[in-house]
């Protein structure tokens, strides 16, 4: 696979991008070294600092290995991952990466009051009116991941088209107010499906079929939270893996 020039302005989350594009495309059985950072940087057409910046990132990731005087090489343990817990990924993406056909249908969305726990999530006053969008994701037709979405209202400049939703609510913000996530705090823990009917009822599941649930707050570029969402999985269709960079010895 050659590395195709990305867009200038985009910089190194999208140099990152192609690099993690690229570096999924290789043969594990191949050499595993990177080009020299001169050399992406051309194949790129963006700056050495550009690229660095990059490598830095996948090298925090645990999905490159940097070796001093040797070059940049790929953790071929990484391309054994089938679902990645950094970077956040689309959830249909991560369907399909476990192996099924993925679909999704959105279930309820709304125009409401902000609650305590949520104003204080968002930064927002209680009483705020947000929007609250819930989706339901399914893999082979059985569903794999619950997630419910709220943000404020302010973000919607127009009157909100029930399509527009289906879609990443990532995507739809950015179009209706440019704001881009780009990070997010999640708290993990396991709740058992009959501790939220309206959940146990989306999973069609047992009351004590155990959930994994993420509770994120997602922020902006300025590190403004934008989003507050909890998302449950069904884990016999989804599995989390990660490498953590071991910093002991630091």
């Amino acid at each position: 696979m050659n590395l195709s020039k990305i867009k200038k302005g985009t910089l190194s989350d999208q140099a990152k991008n192609s690099l993690n594009e690229y570096i999924n495309s290789l043969d594990i059985n191949d050499n595993m070294k990177l080009p020299s950072e001169e050399k992406l940087a051309e194949q790129l057409g963006v700056s050495r600092i550009t690229i660095r910046n990059a490598l830095n990132q996948l090298s925090q990731e645990g999905i490159i290995i940097r070796k001093h005087g040797k070059g940049t090489f790929v953790n071929s343990e990484t391309l054994k991952i089938e679902v990645n817990l950094s970077p956040a990924v689309e959830f249909e993406k991560i369907i399909r990466d476990s192996g099924y056909e993925a679909t999704v249908k959105l279930v309820d969305y709304r125009i409401t009051s902000s609650n305590a726990k949520t104003s204080s999530k968002l930064k927002i006053n209680e009483k705020d009116k947000i929007i609250i969008v819930e989706k339901i994701y399914y893999a082979d037709n059985s569903p794999a991941i619950v997630s419910i979405d709220r943000f404020a209202k302010i973000y919607v400049n127009e009157e909100i088209e029930e399509s527009s939703l289906k879609n990443s609510v990532f995507e739809f913000l950015l179009k209706q107010n440019g704001e881009q996530i780009e990070q997010d705090l999640i708290e993990i823990f396991v709740q058992l499906a009959g501790e939220n009917q309206k959940i146990k009822n989306y999973f069609e599941a047992e009351k004590q079929k155990p959930l994994l649930v993420f509770e994120s707050i997602k922020y902006n570029k300025s590190f403004n939270p934008v989003l507050h969402a909890t998302e449950y999985f069904d884990t016999d269709f989804i599995k989390f893996n990660f490498v953590r960079k071991n910093s002991f010895y630091n």
